[in-house]
C-alpha cells in the first residue's frame, strides 16, 4: 500500500526545498535556482574529460536526487527493485531523448524553466513552460488516450 505524502504536501515541500536551494547555491556563487540540464552536462563533461572544475553545486544536487529518493523509499518501506517491460523501456528511452533534445534547444529543462524561470518572471521560461505543457498533453493523448 502507498503511504507517501499527498500531492499538496509534496508540492509545498518541493517549493520550500527549491527556495532554500536557490539561497544555498547563491552562497557558493551560483546565482540561479534549481536546474538539471546544465549540471547534467557538467557531469558528462567531468566523466569524459576529468575536468574537476565541472563539478559544482548543481552536479552534487543531481547526485543527491536519486540518493534522496532511495533513502525516502527505504525509510517509508516502499522501496523495491523492479524493471519495466521492454516496450515500456523503449518508450522511456525515447521520452528521455526527446526531453534531453528539448532541454538542450530550450536552454533548460522543465525544472529550470517552470520552477526557477517562472519565479524570476522570465518570458522565455513562460513560453517554454507553455510548450512543455502542450507536449505533455499531446504525449498523454498519443500514448494513453488514443485507441
Amino acid at each position: 500500500m502507498f503511504t507517501g505524502w499527498p500531492w499538496t504536501q509534496t508540492g509545498v515541500a518541493i517549493g520550500l526545498i527549491a527556495a532554500l536551494a536557490w539561497i544555498a547555491s547563491a552562497g557558493v556563487g551560483r546565482h540561479f535556482g534549481m536546474s538539471f540540464t546544465g549540471p547534467s552536462g557538467m557531469i558528462i563533461r567531468y566523466a569524459t574529460t576529468g575536468q574537476e572544475s565541472a563539478l559544482g553545486w548543481g552536479t552534487w544536487m543531481i547526485l543527491g536526487v536519486p540518493i534522496g529518493a532511495f533513502s525516502s523509499a527505504t525509510w517509508s518501506g516502499e522501496f523495491k527493485w523492479r524493471a519495466p517491460t521492454p516496450d515500456r523501456m523503449v518508450k522511456q528511452l525515447l521520452g528521455g531523448l526527446m526531453m534531453a533534445f528539448g532541454a538542450a534547444t530550450a536552454g533548460g529543462c522543465n525544472i529550470g524553466h517552470s520552477l526557477t524561470g517562472l519565479a524570476a518572471l522570465s518570458a522565455t521560461s513562460l513560453l517554454a513552460t507553455i510548450f512543455i505543457i502542450l507536449g505533455s498533453w499531446l504525449d498523454t493523448y498519443i500514448f494513453f488516450m488514443r485507441r
